[in-house]
């Protein structure tokens, strides 16, 4: 299941209670785009400006939804939002190469 790391402003999540519940309003917005909060990812920058989380996404295939990363983006106000896939699909990946 590929991760997903977001980067957002620190006060602009679009979930009315960030402020009070951060990784509450994380799971929300998490699962509202077919994506998987990792529980106690998120961090900040030491100037307390810059948000970092991170989730587990979910790729299309038949019968199931995939991540809307769009609007994962749109909802964290993300400055980035990047795609990383694990060490077991890195190593599948590998031996299909030769």
């Amino acid at each position: 299941m590929p991760r997903g790391h977001a980067v957002f402003g620190a006060t602009s999540p679009k979930d009315p209670d960030w402020n009070g519940d951060p990784e509450g309003a994380l799971r929300r917005i998490g699962e509202k785009n077919n994506a998987e909060y990792i529980e106690g990812s998120l961090t900040f920058a030491a100037n307390g400006k810059i948000g970092h989380a991170l989730f587990r996404t979910v790729e299309p295939e038949e019968g199931s939804a995939a991540t809307n990363f769009v609007t994962l983006a749109e909802d964290l106000d993300a400055i980035k939002l990047s795609i990383a896939v694990d060490v077991d699909r890195w190593k599948a990946n590998q031996e299909a190469m030769g």
